[in-house]
């Protein structure tokens, strides 16, 4: 029960009373608490709780958006927005290189190491809860706004081989955000789907042809007369996968998508709206 306005007390089993700071109210059932200590000395108490509420069942899907992400932004949807790539690690790069340096001077098993040690690990602390918080923020507003999200099931590992990319792959985390756009839409009823990255930037959404393209070029120009960003024609090709894989998969959803459409009237997301209004004449 709370202590005061800012601190609680959590009872383990063989340890006793201990104080904490809770950030927020605890509604439910606490199933299994975590006791986790980070590298930065700082400890926290993670609790599994059960709140009685589950995932909404999704039978019409309102609007869906294609998200392709990327370096130079790291979100493009198939709706034209952009988020830029906040490039956590790049910022306080500077800074923690000469924290390390300073680290590496250090007398071994010395007092002012592990005080500097414990510099080091804050420094990486403040990056890591910066994309987490960037990554929750961005991911909440997609299952707010759309009733399904299509990402591609990309593979950083085979992209950090290349060294240039390496650092900035890394610090993008784009599994990372995958998974709280997966657990979020889940919890919302919303739905999440996951595409093969084959081609996604060759393949034109206007006629359906590959088009090779180098990495630094950015614009999408096809002999069909589409042309487009590269990014922005790639999440409208991921979109398109992502209605495909749920068109036979789950035939009982239905898309009610009144958006003038973007993809040509050929695509998957037109045969879906003509379902819908053949479905609306049945009536």
């Amino acid at each position: 029960m709370p202590m005061n306005d800012k601190f609680s007390l959590l009872h383990l089993s063989k340890i006793g009373d201990i104080p904490l700071r809770q950030h927020r109210e605890i509604v439910g059932d606490i199933k299994a608490v975590t006791i986790k200590r980070m590298p930065s000395g700082k400890w926290y108490a993670l609790l599994l709780v059960d709140d009685g509420s589950g995932a909404g069942e999704l039978t019409i899907i309102g609007k869906a958006v294609g998200l392709d992400v990327g370096l130079e932004h790291y979100v493009v949807d198939s709706d034209g927005t952009e988020v830029e790539n906040p490039r956590h690690l790049k910022h306080e790069l500077k800074r923690l290189r000469r924290e390390q340096r300073r680290l590496s001077r250090m007398g071994k098993d010395s007092n002012n190491r592990e005080k500097q040690r414990i510099i080091v690990a804050r420094c990486h602390e403040r990056v890591s809860n910066q994309r987490a918080d960037f990554h929750h923020k961005t991911a909440r507003y997609y299952v707010d706004n759309y009733d399904m999200v299509v990402t591609e099931k990309l593979q950083p590992l085979n992209m950090i081989q290349y060294r240039r990319l390496a650092r900035s792959v890394q610090d993008a985390a784009w599994n990372s955000f995958n998974q709280k756009l997966a657990y979020k839409a889940e919890r919302a009823g919303k739905l999440y789907i996951q595409v093969d990255p084959a081609y996604t930037s060759q393949k034109c959404p206007g006629c359906g042809k590959i088009q090779p393209k180098t990495l630094s070029q950015r614009i999408h120009d096809c002999p069909c007369g589409f042309k487009d960003t590269r990014d922005h024609a790639s999440s409208l090709v991921i979109l398109e996968r992502g209605l495909r894989k749920v068109r036979s998969e789950r035939p009982e959803l239905t898309l009610v998508d009144s958006r003038p459409l973007q993809l040509p009237a050929s695509s998957l997301q037109a045969d879906w709206l003509k379902q819908e209004a053949a479905l609306e004449r049945a009536k």
